[in-house]
């Protein structure tokens, strides 16, 4: 099983749900956050940054210029992933961020897999 956060913010680039990294990002430049919020927030991706690798594709084709597709997914059985990424969603959700769990056993065309995550361009009966 394969799991994703999405909030009710939709990405400039695509119109799709912005991620939970998205909105946690935006958080940290929004200067009404207190800065004990910043600081959980920005303590929490770090954590991310040293210990989940950063995929080195999101798009199928090697050729130059294709617009990423992939979406990336939690592996369920990735409990340190998933014990952090629960408490990110807290603190975006203290700040009137609403934030969805989407679960799949089907996340779409693998681009990418490590052994916390995958990134895969959906099919189109996936959760988006």
């Amino acid at each position: 099983m394969f799991i994703r956060f999405v909030t009710n913010q939709l990405d400039a680039d695509t119109e799709q749900p912005l991620g939970i990294f998205g909105a946690a990002y935006r958080l940290l430049d929004d200067e009404r956050i207190p800065d004990y919020s910043r600081t959980e927030i920005r303590m929490t991706l770090d954590w991310f940054k040293s210990n989940l690798p950063i995929p080195d594709r999101f798009v199928r084709s090697r050729k130059p210029h294709r617009q990423d597709d992939g979406i990336c997914w939690f592996k369920m059985q990735a409990t340190e992933c998933m014990r952090h990424i629960r408490y990110l969603v807290m603190l975006v959700s203290e700040h009137e961020i609403s934030v969805r769990e989407l679960i799949t056993d089907t996340p779409g065309y693998m681009i990418y897999e490590d052994e916390s995550q995958v990134v895969a361009r959906p099919f189109s009966s996936t959760p988006q």
